[in-house]
Formats: C-alpha cells, sequence, structure tokens
C-alpha cells in the first residue's frame, strides 16, 4: 500500500469470498467447530442457535466480520436479504476483536477464531486492522459433501446442481450489487436471460468442432431450457459421442458457460470425464453465431488434456439462422452478410491464438483436501 499511495482511509472495505458452492440441505450436513466454546462468544451464540435450531443444515453462507467492519456487513446483509429465494440464508458471526496481536493468538478461543476464518482475511485484520473487511463462505470442511472430507481426491469433483448455482448466484449478485451502491457507480444490470437469450428453446446451432489443425468434426449444440436466474439446459453432440450440460448463461456479455453436472467414469477415457465450454454468442440480422473452446476429459473418445499436462482445447464455430431476429429473405443470396463473415472470422482467430498459448501452459490439477467434516447424508 505504501509503494501505490493508497491509505487504509481510501478504502471503503474489502470483501473474501470462499467456497460458496456448497449448498448442502440435508439435515446435519453442517458442523460447528468446537461448539461449545461456539456458544460462549456473544457475536457467534445467536448463529448457533439457528443453525442448531435449523437442524444443522448446510443451507447458509457465513458473514464473518468485526465489529469495526458492521458498515460493510450491514451492506452485504442488506442486498442479500433483499435479493428473495429466502431458502438460501445468511449466518452473521462478530468476532471479538479488531486486530490480529500476539496476545490475540495467546486467547484460549484462537483456535475457534482461526478456524472459522483464511489466510486473507486474518492477513488483512493483522496487518492493515483499519480496512474494514468481511470474509463470506460456505464453510468449506464444517459443511458435507458426497463424501467425507478426509476421503475425497482430485476427482471428487463437486456436483454441480440448479441449487449450488443459484446459492452460488445470490451471493455474487449481493456483493455486486453492494459494490455498485458503494463506488457510486451504477449500471443497468437487470436484463433477463430468458428474454436476452438469442436462440430460441430447443433451437439447434450447428457448426465444427476444431480439435487440432487436421482434425474437425461436425457438433451440434441443442438449449432445452433457460431460466429467469440464467441456468440453462443444453446438449452437446459430436460424430460418436453426446454431452447433457448445465450452466450459466450471462445476458450482460451474452456469455456461455457450460459444465457437466456430474463427473463421472467411462471406461476407455483417460480419467474422470469433467469437460467444460465457455463461449459467446453474436447475434447478427436472422444468424446466431456461438464462438467457443471446449475443454477437459469429454467422452473416451474426446480428451484435451496431452501428455504431460499439456492443456489443449477444442475451438467450437456454431450458427443458427433462427434467431429471435427477424429472418434475411432467401432472395437475398446464398453469401452471410460481411458482418457475421468478419465475426466468425475474428471469433476463430482469437480461439486459435488461445489455443496455441495453451497449447505451452502446463496446468496443475491436484487438490489438497483438509480436516474433517461431516458426510453428506443424503445425494442432493
Amino acid at each position: 500500500m505504501n509503494d501505490s499511495h493508497i491509505g487504509t482511509t481510501d478504502i471503503q472495505g474489502v470483501v473474501v469470498l470462499q467456497a460458496l458452492l456448497n449448498y448442502n440441505n440435508t439435515p446435519g450436513a453442517q458442523d460447528l467447530p468446537s461448539e461449545d466454546a461456539f456458544r460462549t462468544v456473544p457475536g457467534l451464540v445467536d448463529s448457533a442457535n439457528a443453525i442448531r435450531d435449523g437442524g444443522y443444515r448446510g443451507d447458509f453462507v457465513a458473514v464473518i466480520s468485526r465489529e469495526v467492519d458492521s458498515p460493510l456487513a450491514a451492506a452485504f446483509n442488506n442486498k442479500f436479504d433483499g435479493a428473495g429465494n429466502p431458502q438460501y440464508k445468511r449466518r452473521s458471526m462478530t468476532l471479538p476483536f479488531k486486530e490480529i496481536t500476539d496476545q490475540t493468538k495467546q486467547d484460549p478461543l484462537w483456535p475457534l477464531y482461526d478456524g472459522l476464518t483464511d489466510a486473507d482475511i486474518k492477513a488483512l485484520y493483522e496487518v492493515v486492522p483499519d480496512v474494514k473487511a468481511i470474509f463470506l463462505t460456505d464453510t468449506v470442511v464444517y459443511r458435507g459433501r458426497e463424501k467425507a472430507w478426509p476421503s475425497l481426491t482430485p476427482n471428487d469433483t463437486m456436483t454441480i446442481t440448479d441449487e449450488r448455482l443459484d446459492f452460488l448466484k445470490k451471493t455474487t449478485d449481493a456483493v455486486t450489487r453492494m459494490v455498485e451502491d458503494l463506488t457510486g457507480h451504477k449500471e443497468t444490470c437487470g436484463k433477463d436471460p430468458v428474454s436476452e437469450f438469442p436462440v430460441q428453446k430447443e433451437l439447434q446451432l450447428t457448426g465444427t468442432l476444431d480439435m487440432s489443425a487436421f482434425t474437425l468434426q461436425n457438433v451440434t449444440m441443442t438449449v432445452h431450457t433457460v431460466q429467469p436466474h440464467g441456468v440453462l439446459n443444453a446438449t452437446l453432440s459430436g460424430q460418436d459421442w453426446s454431452l447433457y450440460m448445465i450452466g450459466i448463461y450471462d445476458p450482460l456479455e451474452r456469455v456461455l458457460h457450460l459444465y457437466i453436472p456430474e463427473p463421472f467414469e467411462v471406461e476407455g477415457a483417460p480419467g474422470t470425464l469433467s469437460c467444460a465450454v465457455f463461449g459467446s454468442f453474436h447475434p447478427h440480422d436472422s444468424v446466431v453465431i456461438f464462438t467457443g473452446r471446449m475443454r477437459g476429459h469429454c467422452s473416451s473418445t474426446l480428451s484435451f488434456f496431452g501428455r504431460g499436462g499439456i492443456t489443449n482445447e477444442g475451438l467450437l464455430v456454431l450458427t443458427s439462422t433462427s434467431g429471435k431476429a427477424a429472418k434475411v429473405s432467401s432472395s437475398s443470396g446464398p453469401s452471410l452478410a460481411l458482418p457475421v463473415v468478419l465475426s466468425l472470422l475474428g471469433g476463430m482467430v482469437f480461439a486459435a491464438i488461445l489455443a496455441a498459448v495453451g497449447f505451452f501452459v502446463y496446468t496443475k490439477r491436484l487438490a489438497n483436501s483438509s480436516a474433517s467434516s461431516l458426510p453428506m447424508k443424503e445425494n442432493q
């Protein structure tokens, strides 16, 4: 901060987010660290009682802060509470100190406070305690997963469900709205994903998947449903494979993220299937173009991981001639309009550059699991 000439008074607040996807409404899925001690802390007891009364369900985001952070925490709580979907709750937990010092670490309850926070928020509380900072989390190892935490491996990717995506969306939307208010720069972000989606339901986009300079195959994408919160379901099919995928559509940027709902093993595949698609739509009159990238282990015959962990990409270029805009008369000729051609070529060139860069980048896909927690008692 000294090098950047930014003082603590120049910062309205810091929001640290960690692990916000694990919504687990199963009774008994939520653990409380050192529960007896937890109930002795005035700023924690109300949340402890609410969690107990709710059947120890993992149905909330924890809002962890200090008393000095109360204006920032209140700003987030206001946006979160006003966002609807009351099944996704929050639990406010106020820590009884302003600054982390050597004396703080000698407190008998320090292991509890240490377990509730992560390294980033602790660094702020220790190094710049005058800066307001809050910590948002699903409590990580204190909330049950499909397996007990000690038995999780890098291949045990969390199942992505509509509930978990909605839980994540409510939290991130609340943070976004809070930041808009605090910065005084507020844009109109209320676009409806359903009305803004550029193709009709069940409409197919067809095109090609370019796996290398010498491998090209035909691909079809069918969008089945688009929900008001942006979650959608789609099927992506190639010459000898078909993937049912779910994801999120951003109507502001016209960006689409798709994932396999639940990674699984397939005989002959080089590891657990975990496939993802990321790309954007480009509507032009009656034509909609989708350009994107495909990554991961997608089928027994379709994988984008090379030797030594080198990450490859498949380049998708799909088109539909039945977008939401008025259709162009067939008398206009067989060629696409110039803007469509330019957009298509631009997307292909951009994707090719990304693939060339990605070919030389090594990725680490090892996840470290820590501390134990209660396993999920029912599959969510």
